[in-house]
């Protein structure tokens, strides 16, 4: 539809003052004039929408490119700052986000860039405007998936969480058969890290990072104290 109170505005600024006074004394514009402005007034319109979208599309285009380049400290910052949020409580040593979680939020991450780059590309078509709602609907999901595995260490428990599992594991420190660390050279592709072996046959595994560093005097004191049988692996020269 014709916007008539911005088409009146372009009859004053394009000041048209030729018109027909009938005898009722009513100003009636002259047709070819009026025919003249409203196509003048349509591609006017046409090229501010086109300008709009092309706005739009530049804007979806800066957010994907700040995603991508702030997402390396995203993926230190976010796993550990979900795990802390969720899992954390009062007399917890440690809340650890396992090596799996930061891989998925990189998926997450990776997704929030793909919706944001279809945006860009296909210049905010309603199709990609679909597509890209799909891969951020993709993207929390991931991200919910991820924030599902953890493991805590407290004076009184171990309590942990696996990828893809529904199932919290939780055991008293007696229920834990023996500890044993793996010690890894700084040259070695992996980290050093400490494996749990629990009496029920299950096993799990933390690395090492600076909030395990931290308290790995208190883990080693606590093992020794309760008699639990502490290894150490040294690496293979």
């Amino acid at each position: 539809m014709i916007d008539f109170e911005i088409l009146e505005k372009e009859l004053k600024r394009e000041k048209i003052n030729s018109f027909l006074i009938n005898q009722n004394g009513k100003s009636i514009f002259e047709w070819n004039n009026i025919r003249l402005l409203i196509s003048s007034y349509l591609i006017k319109r046409g090229r501010l929408g086109m300008e709009r979208r092309y706005e739009a599309r530049h804007i979806f285009m800066a957010i994907g490119a700040c995603i991508a380049l702030f997402s390396p400290i995203l993926l230190l910052i976010v796993p550990l700052l979900v795990v802390n949020t969720l899992y954390y409580k009062r007399g917890i040593w440690i809340t650890y986000a396992p090596g799996e979680n930061y891989m998925v939020f990189g998926i997450s991450v990776f997704f929030l860039v793909l919706a944001c780059a279809m945006l860009w590309y296909f210049d905010v078509q309603k199709w990609a405007i679909g597509i890209s709602l799909g891969c951020v609907i993709v993207s929390c999901i991931v991200f919910y998936i991820a924030s599902l595995s953890y493991v805590t260490l407290s004076d009184e428990e171990i309590s942990y969480r696996t990828l893809l599992s529904n199932e919290k594991r939780t055991y008293a420190w007696e229920e834990l058969e023996q500890l044993v660390y793996y010690v890894k050279l700084p040259e070695d592709d992996e980290m050093s890290h400490y494996e749990f072996y629990f009496k029920d046959g299950e096993m799990l595994t933390i690395r090492q990072n600076s909030l395990v560093t931290e308290i790995q005097g208190s883990l080693n004191s606590k093992v020794r104290g309760m008699g639990i049988p502490l290894k150490y692996v040294e690496p293979v020269s």
